[in-house]
């Protein structure tokens, strides 16, 4: 029996693929699938989280925020897609944006984890001594 190109099952297999790539270090190789189920329309959540991850490790962190914005969409996902954002806002040393952001994260959803509070703690600390 012949498999459709684009069937869920050879989709979700680019995308694990495309994931243990980048778990691997091979960024540009997980970007490459990842562009590649964009471009067949294929425009899941986790490919977009996936792809602001690749390009966090390349330092393009106005790319990287672009893809975690899309990501947002997803109620499931908006709290980690606000993280990526946040550490875009680092990344491109916007750090009013960065404690805004933090605080508000901070506020909203996080209390509740506390590796992510004394992450949060950490940044606040760090950030508002480069003032």
């Amino acid at each position: 029996m012949a498999l459709n190109p684009y069937s869920k099952e050879l989709i979700q297999g680019f995308y694990s693929l495309a994931r243990n790539l980048y778990i691997c270090g091979y960024f540009k190789e997980a970007e490459k699938i990842c562009l590649g189920l964009l471009a067949i329309g294929e425009k899941s959540t986790a490919v977009q989280l996936l792809l602001g991850a690749i390009n966090i490790e390349q330092n393009n962190f106005s790319i990287a925020a672009n893809y975690f914005r899309v990501a947002s969409q997803d109620p499931l996902f908006f709290n980690s897609s606000r993280v990526g954002i946040l550490v875009c806002f680092i990344g491109l040393k916007e750090d009013a944006r960065a404690i805004s952001l933090a605080e508000e994260l901070n506020n909203d959803t996080m209390t509740f984890d506390p590796t992510l509070l004394h992450f949060f703690e950490y940044l606040k600390r760090n950030l508002y001594k480069q003032k």
